[in-house]
């Protein structure tokens, strides 16, 4: 089974663009042919070679792919799942937890401190609800 690649949400959207007026093959040999300049409508100058190499173009266009997740999505990601840690080890009794059950409470705890008061400082809005 071919895994998909990762691309870019502005690489994907171009890839979308492409996708519905061009079939796979039209695509990979025009990239080819004409070495991903930059041009084209909306954002297709996306699909050039400072974006994406002709390899992970033409895994894409035949296999599928994923947006990447920004910087401050897997941020978010990370912290998200330290809130959850939290909160469970808060819903055990204090005393029914075990030495590495102690110690990843204290991390996630830290972690989740950290980074709100991080947020804060810088004034960064974490929306953790999406």
């Amino acid at each position: 089974m071919k895994e998909k690649v990762k691309v870019t949400k502005e690489v994907a959207e171009a890839l979308e663009n492409r996708l519905v007026y061009d079939n796979p093959a039209d695509i990979v040999a025009t990239s080819a042919r004409n070495g991903w300049e930059e041009r084209g409508i909306k954002n297709n100058g996306c699909l050039n070679k400072r974006y994406l190499d002709l390899d992970t173009l033409i895994r894409a266009v035949y296999f599928g792919y994923e947006v990447e997740k920004t910087k401050k999505e897997k941020v978010i990601d990370h912290f998200k799942s330290h809130i959850e840690i939290s909160k469970c080890y808060n819903a055990k009794k204090k005393g029914t937890l075990d030495i590495c059950e102690i110690e990843q409470e204290r991390y996630s705890s830290g972690f989740v401190a950290g980074i709100t008061e991080f947020a804060k400082a810088y004034e960064i809005k974490l929306s953790i609800n999406d």
